[in-house]
């Protein structure tokens, strides 16, 4: 009970500093030995945060009904997501959070591991942010788990295959539908044209070649889609239409936590699998909550199979997703009364 009340006390303390708790001791899966586990999502280029609760059952959704975990806010760099993953709001702002999150973890009793799940970019900011050391801490040492969806780990080309610039490919203005994105915001896509990202995510670039690998000893399940023209015919190298299959497995480890490296196929016009609706896919929501299952199956103090309720008082994380509408559309916030 001392012990409890102490954790209880320093996490109070943590939030009062604006560091994101994890879950109560209700949602946790062994609320006496151990914290649930924090999630923290990393959109992509060009992308934001709200991309993990689009859909009319988002990936945020999924994730949230796995039992044992504790979503954080996803990480945001809206405001630089045409930059290369080493600009200091990309990959190392990403380190703190995921040192943040640790310590947070660590003081309810929980391991102080995270789970980090990232889409394209988002998994080389988690690359960039893992190969760093802050004040002398290893931030590898506070991550258990990596879910990589559709990352260019070996870069973006796979259009370059049917002469189709890779700067047009991944700003996302190659299919007739973004014409009118063009007219509506020229500049928008000018900017992402010229963004620092874009070049650097060519096939064997500079950038990626010095880019940092995954951290050894950190299972990394990844993702990848598979778009077919017609049966088993696919246009240029095999793919997600951005990134290649072997671009997107690149680096999967083959451990007993996790599930490896996994491809989902889909046709050119169903497209469930292509870059830009690997989120909203029920088959790789399904992938990325076994994956997560697996992971925390295999820590030693934690069941996904929820216990009886603690009813002791445990600060409650600052941030839960905000609402939507029943097809994914993020609603207004109500405005208080006076």
């Amino acid at each position: 009970m001392r012990q409890r009340l102490i954790s209880a006390f320093v996490a109070t303390v943590l939030l009062a500093l604006g560091i994101v708790l994890p879950v109560s001791a209700a949602n946790s899966a062994r609320a006496d030995t151990a914290c649930a586990v924090p999630v923290e999502l990393v959109h992509g280029f060009g992308e934001a945060p709200r991309t993990w609760q689009e859909g009319a059952r988002s990936m945020l959704k999924a994730i949230s009904q796995v039992k044992g975990v504790q979503l954080a806010e996803p990480f945001d760099y809206e405001k630089h997501n045409y930059s290369w993953v080493t600009n200091e709001n990309i990959g190392p702002a990403l380190a703190r959070q995921i040192l943040s999150l640790s310590d947070a973890n660590r003081a309810c009793g929980g391991n102080g591991k995270i789970i980090l799940v990232g889409h394209s970019m988002g998994v080389l900011a988690i690359r960039q942010a893992a190969s760093m050391t802050i004040d002398g801490r290893k931030v590898a040492d506070a991550i258990g788990y990596i879910v990589g969806i559709g990352g260019p780990n070996l870069g973006a080309g796979s259009a370059n295959f049917i002469g189709v610039p890779l700067a047009s490919v991944i700003c996302g203005i190659q299919t007739p539908s973004s014409i009118f994105s063009i007219i509506r915001s020229p500049s928008a896509v000018q900017k992402c044209m010229n963004g620092s990202a874009t070049a650097a995510m060519a096939w064997n670039s500079p950038q990626l070649r010095a880019l940092p690998p995954f951290p050894d000893g950190v299972p990394v399940h990844q993702l990848a889609g598979l778009v077919s023209a017609f049966g088993s015919f696919s246009i240029g190298p095999p793919g997600d239409e951005v990134v290649s299959v072997e671009s997107a497995l690149s680096g999967s480890t083959w451990m007993n936590r996790g599930d490896g490296r996994e491809i989902f196929k889909c046709t050119f016009l169903e497209g469930s699998c292509n870059h830009w609706k690997q989120l909203n896919s029920p088959v790789f929501q399904g992938a990325v909550v076994r994956g997560i299952e697996a992971y925390l199956a295999s820590i030693p103090s934690i069941d996904p199979t929820p216990e009886p309720a603690d009813t002791s008082p445990t600060p409650k994380s600052s941030w839960t997703p905000p609402p939507t509408s029943d097809d994914g559309t993020p609603l207004p916030s109500p405005t208080p009364s006076r």
